[in-house]
């Protein structure tokens, strides 16, 4: 299981959290209790910007990019900055800008 910090809010729909005691009671009626600290979500659960759990499941890459995995190191690689899409830039790529 993978422990992660949120770097932003994050709302999880399925899987498994190892969670502590005041993230679990206030998530309750959302999660179904397996065993010491770990809980199946039943119902989506939010977490808000700089919370740190455990989970075992699957994210989307939207997940992913608002959370940072315990080795520090963003859970997913983050694609550089694209330029802008305009009738130049597509010109550009198919080789026929004007100049």
């Amino acid at each position: 299981m993978e422990r992660y910090l949120t770097t932003d809010k994050v709302d999880l729909l399925s899987g498994v959290l190892d969670l502590n005691e005041d993230q679990a009671r206030r998530r309750k009626g959302w999660l179904k209790k397996l065993d010491s600290g770990l809980f199946e979500i039943i119902k989506p659960v939010q977490f808000k910007a700089g919370e740190v759990f455990g989970f075992e499941g699957e994210l989307s890459k939207y997940h992913l990019e608002r959370m940072i995995s315990e080795s520090g190191a963003p859970a997913v690689k983050t694609e550089e900055p694209q330029e802008p899409v305009t009738f130049e830039t597509i010109a550009k790529q198919k080789g026929k800008a004007k100049k």
